[in-house]
């Protein structure tokens, strides 16, 4: 089978999706991460794309297609939903995931973080200075104010198109709270011992299904 992942950053899910299809292709509007993840990850095609482009490949093309984290990231939602359609099987299988406007969405890492510089921009500008010596950080070249969507609001961009099919919304306040110290301080002390204990912590709370207070949908 193909899939083609949509923001696929630096290629490390795309990797992980090759045991899962013979072609995988990765999309992303970062030449610095499509770079480093051509390094990476030499046996997958990887490309850059414009924002808000058609997608660079002809209808029915592919099996499935991913996008973990990039809807909320998008100018033209319904555009994007469109021309996933058109590339898909008619049989295809949309795997996506955004922030759900859950109870704690105020502690947003990304949007905290744009608050941040805002108010302190100094201080933010030492911070970041300090975190892009580090290879492909997100820290300053993945983090941009962006939206949280309810279910009923993701379901009215997909009718017509798509069907749900299963629905999971986990994480609560655990989430978004070790994402902020994940992406601040861990990133800044380099500590991958760490960083590993965080995400595990954070994966293990986002396999709990919280409804419509969840962080995650």
């Amino acid at each position: 089978g193909s899939i083609l992942e949509i923001g696929c950053s630096s290629g490390y899910f795309a990797n992980r999706l090759k045991a899962k299809a013979k072609y995988v292709c990765g999309l992303d509007v970062s030449g610095e991460h499509i770079d480093a993840a051509r390094r990476r990850y030499p046996g997958i095609d990887f490309r850059t794309i414009e924002e808000d482009a058609r997608l660079p490949f002809s209808e029915a093309a592919f099996d499935a297609v991913v996008m973990l984290e990039v809807y909320k990231h998008v100018k033209d939602r319904e555009k994007l939903i469109q021309e996933v359609f058109r590339v898909l099987k008619p049989d295809g299988l949309l795997i996506l995931s955004t922030p759900n406007k859950g109870l704690f969405r105020f502690l947003d890492a990304y949007n905290l973080k744009m608050r941040f510089r805002k108010i302190f921009p100094r201080m933010a500008e030492r911070m970041e200075s300090r975190v892009e010596k580090y290879e492909e950080t997100q820290f300053t070249g993945n983090l941009s104010w962006h939206g949280h969507f309810s279910l009923d609001e993701i379901r009215d961009v997909l009718a017509g198109s798509f069907e749900i099919e299963g629905v999971h919304r986990g994480g609560l306040v655990l989430f978004p709270l070790l994402a902020v110290f994940r992406g601040i301080v861990v990133r800044t002390i380099r500590s991958k011992i760490l960083f590993d204990f965080i995400v595990r912590v954070m994966n293990l709370e986002g396999r709990v299904p919280f409804g419509r207070f969840a962080y995650n949908l």
